[in-house]
């Protein structure tokens, strides 16, 4: 399970979209699924056809984008008094944010996880972070 936050600032904001996703897998099966969404509606949702939808199929890259088709029909979304772009700019939020929940979880054991954010260009533990001072 996993939770995303994305505002226009990484703090003292109010996020444009919360979600929350978590998986419970019986070996590589989908045993069941929660998939919740804030800030994409007039009150938080969660994807129940989406969830169903994966449940008892097999976790991996096929079986989430098959997902995504129901997700993005599912999913509704509030225009604000910005209009139809901050409308449409949710909706890819809502698909990004499952496949990135899915990249940074994988569960096949020659697959490595996929850090995506500004931490890893920062944080690369091999080298020092600042360069050194002669």
């Amino acid at each position: 399970c996993d939770t995303y936050t994305v505002g226009p600032r990484r703090n003292l904001c109010e996020p444009f979209v919360t979600a929350a996703f978590a998986v419970e897998l019986r070996e590589k099966t989908v045993a069941k699924a929660w998939i919740a969404f804030s800030g994409v509606a007039d009150r938080p949702i969660r994807a129940r056809q989406t969830e169903s939808m994966l449940s008892g199929k097999v976790w991996h890259e096929e079986t989430v984008f098959a997902a995504l088709n129901t997700l993005f029909q599912e999913v509704p979304i509030t225009k604000t008094h910005l209009g139809q772009a901050d409308a449409d700019y949710r909706k890819q939020l809502v698909m990004t944010l499952f496949q990135k929940f899915f990249y940074q979880h994988p569960t096949h054991l020659d697959v490595k996880p996929v850090e995506q954010g500004v931490a890893k260009e920062f944080s690369l533990h091999d080298q020092p972070f600042f360069d050194s001072v002669a």
